[in-house]
């Protein structure tokens, strides 16, 4: 695995937060099946999904941004 995004979305006046997890070229390699009503809630499935914040890169994605993408442009 080469990059984790936490993303989150705002609706209805609540935040539903997702995880992706990317590979080296930038395809998708998975993501979570739903969605959370935190931020530790989706770390915590993505941890059950082979997430470990000590070894893989990862960010907390800004609205409508993947950077994940752009580290694999940059490598």
């Amino acid at each position: 695995m080469h990059c984790w995004e936490f993303h989150h979305n705002v609706e209805a006046g609540t935040y539903q937060w997702f995880w992706r997890a990317l590979n080296a070229d930038g395809t998708l390699h998975s993501e979570s099946v739903g969605t959370f009503a935190s931020a530790p809630e989706a770390i915590a499935d993505a941890k059950e999904h082979g997430f470990d914040r000590e070894v893989h890169e990862w960010y907390m994605a800004p609205p409508n941004s993947h950077p994940c993408i752009k580290t694999v442009e940059e490598g």
